[in-house]
């Protein structure tokens, strides 16, 4: 007869200390007169992570011995239970792997879909990517249809073990034991990840007596809605109720928003009213024409103040340009308030409107230079200073690709050719080489030191050449198109994103690094690798961009969750760990890769498909066709040595006072006078009478600041 764990069970009465688990392994096979091989037991009490001083064991060790025992009498020599059977039926992993695929398959397949569903909610995913179980409410999963007959075929079968009123995985080892749920964790790692945190938020939330401040709120909102949507029951009553609370809190404010915004239209309304009787006035006599100008004025200056304030979030350019014409007609609180408020935010210098929309850009590591490419100009460069000028237009080919580092511009166009360019100084550049592809290119990359450049055509073919020689250093064919790849500053390795999601390769033999990476709901949409090499980030449609480790043992990638929509750009700080990402939601973030947090969102009119960053620099291109350079960080205070509790501004708009919890007062020279020098010296392309009265029809043109 075998040495079954319900012998084990039965003499233990509870849990056991090593000493107790060993007399209870012996005895039974004692009795059914059987011998064990000499180190058996210890092998068995290894697997089991059983040391010998500990005083005792978890209530899942003892199933598990059950399931070992089993599989051993089952390959027994005689009436010896020996190692070598032991390892013929593998062992405690090979055991409850065994018994937990035979449970799986006598279930129906709703049931099999139930308990990928159960099992997954007993899963727990660490802040290093390690994958331990956790218990979770049994009333919550029996609230889940068709869960009783499978939570008690799992438990019959002491793989979950059912106790006060939880449910948890009988013990460690069946994580990475069965590949079947190990296949279920990988491939739902981030929905793991999004549910931990929003049970972690809904129990802080509870903890905190409800607290409407924890309520959760933007992308991580949007996040978590759609996750909960496509997971109704998963999270458990607190966090579904946490959920509903927080999406009824964000549509009260969107709702109040509204309605500020409604009445800012009606106080709009009510001055262009005010601007209408002012110029009336104007003309009733000729006595009172300076008193009725000057009305005009501040009606104008409110007006245009109000329209600045409205369009501060859509297009920041636009709206501190507006601010400076407000105080130019007439030096209103309004005004002066539009102008101070833009000391907060990045200045946007604004390049003259493209013809064509911008199919390329990139600036030099330097940030001095930027390189724009459409089709109807070809490749410009710029000196990105406070006014971009025209120093140099580069060929005529249709461009589909750039890239800059040091000294060279790569170019790749949609004749399969990749051009090789050292502009030198920007007034005289020269063309060093060209390489010739099948197809258009898609994509090219060069690294930090400008010495090995990689490029990708729309047949699969991915090449890395020598971009000083000229010489081809390695090539290979995809599977599909790589619409986006990337090269370490060092130059050791090439990354490319495609419909295959993203892959890793040595840059010298374009042998895999690591490999196809990603889950199997992750589609790509950029790819990039940070200054020390050492970070992978990919953008994804599903609004999160993932951070990889190029070096070490594999793991799982981290998420940056932050924007509302598709993620269309990702791209490094050539100097730093910063991540640069765009996305459909007409929002630029700028991730610190040490903290994991973004900048404050750098909005636009329109989509962002063009992205580049260098020191104190950020260049865009929307749909719009127009070119932005976003200079940062915004200019701040600072003095005050514990956090600022109030501020106010002098009547005039000159002097700001703060008050801080380290007991001091604080006066600030803040004249609008030097902020608006600072808006005038940074607009680059200054707002034209035509887009003026997009914002303004009716209000007389008045150029923001004098040329």
């Amino acid at each position: 007869m075998p040495v079954s764990g319900a012998d084990v069970l039965r003499r233990a009465g509870g849990s056991l200390r090593p000493a107790e688990l060993r007399q209870a392994i012996v005895e039974p096979a004692t009795e059914a007169g059987l011998t064990l091989e000499n180190g058996l037991i210890e092998v068995v009490l290894r697997d089991l992570g059983v040391r010998t001083d500990d005083r005792s064991c978890t209530a899942g060790t003892l199933p598990l011995l059950s399931h070992s025992l089993r599989t051993t009498w089952q390959h027994r020599s005689g009436e010896v239970l020996t190692l070598a059977g032991y390892e013929r039926s593998g062992g405690v992993q090979g055991a409850v792997a065994a018994t937990a695929e035979r449970t799986w398959q006598r279930l129906t397949p709703e049931q099999q879909a139930t308990a990928e569903r159960l099992l997954l909610q007993m899963v727990r995913i660490g802040d290093g990517g390690e994958v331990a179980r956790r218990p979770a409410e049994l009333a919550e999963l029996l609230r889940q249809p068709g869960a009783r007959p499978v939570l008690e075929a799992f438990a019959r079968a002491r793989l979950i073990t059912l106790t006060e009123g939880w449910a948890e995985l009988a013990h460690e080892v069946l994580l990475p034991a069965w590949p079947r749920l190990t296949a279920w964790v990988d491939g739902n790692r981030a929905g793991l990840r999004i549910r931990q945190r929003l049970t972690g938020a809904a129990q802080a939330w509870h903890d905190e007596d409800r607290d409407p401040a924890l309520l959760c709120r933007g992308g991580q909102l949007a996040v978590a809605g759609e996750w909960m949507a496509a997971h109704p029951g998963q999270a458990g009553e607190l966090a579904a109720e946490f959920l509903r609370r927080s999406q009824e809190a964000a549509g009260a404010e969107r709702r109040r928003e509204r309605e500020r915004a409604r009445r800012l239209r009606y106080g709009v309304a009510a001055l262009s009213v005010l601007l209408v009787l002012a110029l009336v006035a104007g003309g009733v006599a000729a006595q009172q024409r300076i008193a009725a100008q000057h009305e005009t004025a501040l009606a104008r200056s409110r007006l245009i103040a109000a329209q600045a304030h409205l369009l501060r979030e859509a297009d920041p350019s636009a709206a501190m340009q507006l601010a400076v014409s407000a105080r130019r007609y007439a030096d209103t609180p309004q005004a002066r308030g539009a102008i101070i408020s833009s000391s907060g935010v990045p200045l946007a210098t604004r390049l003259p409107p493209f013809a064509a929309p911008v199919a390329a850009l990139a600036l030099r590591p330097d940030g001095r230079i930027l390189a724009t490419a459409d089709a109807e100009r070809g490749i410009r460069l710029w000196a990105a200073s406070a006014r971009p000028v025209l120093p140099a237009t580069l060929g005529g080919w249709d461009v589909a690709a750039l890239a800059y580092a040091q000294d060279v511009l790569v170019v790749g166009d949609e004749g399969g050719a990749v051009h090789v360019w050292r502009p030198g100084t920007p007034g005289s550049p020269a063309a060093v080489m060209r390489h010739r592809h099948a197809g258009a290119i898609v994509s090219v990359a060069v690294d930090g030191r400008g010495s090995r450049l990689a490029s990708a055509d729309e047949s699969g073919a991915l090449v890395v050449h020598d971009a000083r020689s000229g010489e081809r250093i390695a090539a290979t064919r995809l599977p599909s198109v790589a619409e986006h790849i990337a090269l370490s500053p060092d130059g050791q390795l090439v990354a490319a994103s495609g419909a295959w999601r993203v892959r890793v390769w040595k840059a010298g033999t374009l042998a895999p690094s690591s490999g196809l990476i990603g889950g199997s709901s992750f589609e790509a949409t950029g790819v990039s690798i940070s200054a020390d090499g050492r970070l992978l980030a990919a953008g994804g449609t599903d609004h999160a961009t993932r951070l990889w480790r190029t070096t070490g043992a594999r793991a799982p990638a981290e998420m940056l969750i932050g924007h509302g929509e598709s993620v269309t750009t990702t791209v490094f700080s050539p100097h730093d760990a910063t991540v640069a990402t765009a996305s459909t939601d007409r929002s630029v973030l700028l991730w610190d890769t040490g903290t994991r947090q973004h900048s404050a969102p750098l909005y636009h009119p329109q989509t962002v498909d063009q992205l580049a960053v260098a020191p104190g620099l950020v260049a865009t291109a929307a749909t719009d066709q127009i070119v932005r350079l976003w200079h940062l960080p915004p200019p701040v205070v600072t003095g005050h040595t514990g956090n600022v509790q109030a501020a106010a501004y002098r009547r005039d708009g000159h002097v700001l006072a703060t008050t801080s919890d380290d007991d001091t007062i604080r006066l600030w020279d803040i004249a609008p006078d030097k902020e608006q020098n600072r808006i005038c010296t940074h607009t680059g392309a200054v707002l034209d009478p035509g887009e003026w009265h997009q914002y303004l029809p009716g209000v007389p043109y008045l150029r923001p600041c004098r040329p």
